[in-house]
């Protein structure tokens, strides 16, 4: 039986469609199903807002990090959750007089534009004609009357809604604008306005940051100028902003808490999730936008990336299982344990910095991680990612943090080069002489960041118990006693706050995507005994679904809490995990779309270090650690079997 031509239009945009393209052979009509159903229910990564429309606006004083926020907002939601989100800035509008209905109307233009695009796909198992005119699934264009009308309601919420998100970048000038939110008769009008268009059917939240931490304030401004190429902030142009900032919160109206707006749905996030109030805050979508709020903050974010050492599946080419690792594997694991303490949990002047350490529950990233020491500091003695103090000094005016960020660290000269890492010999061999030199030089990252070379280890190093830092407190616990407790952060018997660095946390959320019924198989395996399923995952790499197996939109779900714990955090964190896996985290942090994420390539035996903060673009730099994976073909480059994964 011909396909109807009711069926909906390929997928062509991985992005927007309700469906993944390996479900389409199955919604074409046939002699067992001539009515099929041509659009299957959403799964979680692309569910979106539900079909719901929301604009948020954030407000807030200058200097609050209000862009960034968005920015975070925008990425969660689209790459988590599949939403349709475009950021409006106000300023982008203000080309009238300040305040004038001409800045609001041409922004409320676009925003109509965007809220009443609909996915027409989405809709198409309503696109079936009325009773009396037969059963069967009629084209876009044809005139009979349908079900459900075009204009009817009812087709509102079966696309993925769609999210707009109204901000400043320029405070100062846009004051005065409609649709700053900055007094209550603009978010009385803002709420009036999109209430009385039925058509575009928006519900309304606004976003209030505030930030009464002198010291984060300061860290922003300085931040924000760098970013500018301003460089160091001067003591003079430091008050000079704050008396902007003071000029502006004196015509500025905070969201009232006396009952007068009441009515409105709001959001209230004090220095970055210290503290939220919500008020008619109901439903899905608002509550997960109020969670996500409340881990962001513009500390910058040091994220160091690496896969597990190679695997005896990667060296005979097969997928999934829980194999330990190869003697390579066991080589780069005690490299990265003589090279994380120098490099990550150190600062260049030998200060010891607060670390974290994930790796999923599967052996061979547990065994990567094994050398990794695990020293025990008073709180009192670390400082965090940037080299500021954990524990601020109580008797100092400042209180706390000085400056929360120090700029990103600058490329090497020679960043295109790799240099081989391990103990060397008077021969100026790896003294692990089973295992050949790494090739130099690698291929550049997909991030555009360069390679980083390794620092040697001195001859005679004996691996990973050489670098670790001991307890500064003679009373602190040992390593053993602090390994076994549950939490990273606790007190000794005199009550000193001691943290235990690169504390180990086991997250199955971690585990690398589930190949179901072809685990332990070779992809020449599934391409000789299942050439359709192998042919529908390389047509559909992010939506297929291994038979009884995972997809990368269930990896999406499935790190979705794993973001918001790792937004939270101020400190470095190290992630050991599985190229699938941290394939979809490096799209994400490095803020690309979400279908590129299963062609990023993963190498074996390299971090990958990404920083990213409030006011510049995320920064990868790579560093290999080697050896070179084993190969089964002697003279021929190792292929670990995972380039399909």
């Amino acid at each position: 039986m011909e396909t109807d031509p009711g069926i909906p239009r390929r997928n062509t945009n991985p992005e927007i469609a309700p469906y993944v393209k390996s479900q389409e052979h199955l919604l074409t009509a046939t002699a067992s199903n001539p009515q099929p159903t041509t659009v299957p229910p959403p799964i979680a990564a692309n569910a979106g807002t539900l079909g719901v429309r929301h604009v948020l606006c954030i407000i807030g004083l200058p200097e609050r990090g209000k862009p960034y926020i968005a920015r975070r907002l925008q990425a969660y939601l689209s790459f988590f959750h599949g939403a349709e989100v475009q950021l409006f800035n106000i300023a982008d509008y203000a080309t009238g007089p300040s305040g004038s209905d001409e800045n609001a109307d041409a922004l409320l233009a676009d925003l109509r534009r965007f809220m009443e695009k609909r996915n027409q796909a989405a809709s198409h198992n309503m696109n079936v004609p009325t009773r009396h005119q037969g059963a069967v699934a009629i084209d876009d264009g044809d005139e009979q009357t349908l079900l459900v009308d075009e204009a009817d309601r009812r087709r509102k919420n079966v696309d993925s809604g769609k999210v707009a998100i109204i901000m400043s970048t320029d405070s100062n000038n846009t004051f005065k604008d409609k649709w700053s939110g900055t007094s209550k008769e603009r978010r009385q009008w803002q709420a009036a306005t999109l209430a009385a268009d039925r058509a575009m059917g928006a519900k309304l939240i606004f976003i209030e940051v505030i930030v009464n931490q002198p010291h984060l304030i300061d860290a922003n401004i300085r931040a924000k100028r760098r970013a500018q190429g301003l460089g160091e902030t001067s003591p003079q142009a430091l008050r000079d902003h704050n008396l902007k900032v003071k000029h502006y919160s004196r015509m500025y109206v905070t969201l009232q808490d006396d009952g007068s707006e009441d009515d409105l749905s709001y959001i209230k996030l004090f220095n970055y999730g210290g503290k939220v109030v919500t008020n008619r805050m109901h439903g899905y979508l608002r509550m997960r936008i109020a969670q996500f709020l409340t881990t962001v903050h513009t500390t910058p974010h040091v994220i160091y990336l690496s896969r597990h050492g190679q695997s005896e599946y990667n060296v005979l080419g097969k997928i999934g299982g829980n194999p330990p690792l190869s003697r390579a594997g066991e080589e780069y694991a005690r490299r990265l344990g003589e090279w994380a303490p120098a490099n990550i949990c150190t600062t260049s002047q030998g200060r010891p910095i607060k670390t974290r350490l994930w790796t999923s529950s599967l052996q061979r990233t547990i065994l990567t991680a094994e050398h990794i020491p695990h020293p025990v500091h008073a709180s009192r003695d670390l400082v965090d990612g940037q080299g500021n103090w954990v524990v601020p000094d109580q008797s100092s005016d400042s209180g706390a943090v000085a400056d929360a960020w120090r700029g990103h660290p600058p490329t090497p000269p020679n960043s295109d080069t790799v240099v081989q890492f391990g103990p060397t010999t008077d021969a100026g061999t790896t003294g692990a002489t089973d295992f050949p030199s790494p090739p130099s030089p690698l291929p550049p990252s997909p991030g555009g960041g360069g390679f980083i070379p390794a620092p040697a280890v001195p001859a005679g190093s004996s691996g990973g118990g050489s670098m670790l830092r001991q307890p500064l407190s003679s009373n602190s616990p040992s390593q053993t006693d602090a390994a076994a407790l549950p939490v990273e952060e606790y007190e000794d018997t005199e009550g000193e706050e001691l943290w235990e660095q690169m504390s180990p946390r086991v997250y199955r959320n971690l585990d690398e995507i589930f190949a179901g019924e072809y685990e332990g198989m070779s992809y020449e395996d599934i391409k000789r005994l299942k050439p359709d399923e192998a042919s529908l995952r390389a047509m559909d790499k992010i939506g297929y679904r291994y038979p009884r197996g995972e997809s990368y939109f269930d990896i999406l779900s499935r790190l979705d809490p794993l973001v918001h714990e790792l937004e939270s955090y101020r400190e470095p964190l190290l992630i050991v995990s599985h190229q699938a896996v941290l394939r979809v985290l490096y799209a994400y942090l490095m803020a690309k779309p979400r279908s590129t994420a299963p062609k990023i390539d993963i190498p074996l035996h390299a971090v990958m270090k990404i920083t990213y903060d409030g006011w510049n673009p995320p920064l990868e730099e790579r560093t290999y650690l080697g050896p070179e994976p084993l190969s089964m073909m002697p003279g021929k480059a190792a292929d670990d079997g995972q380039t399909n994964l």
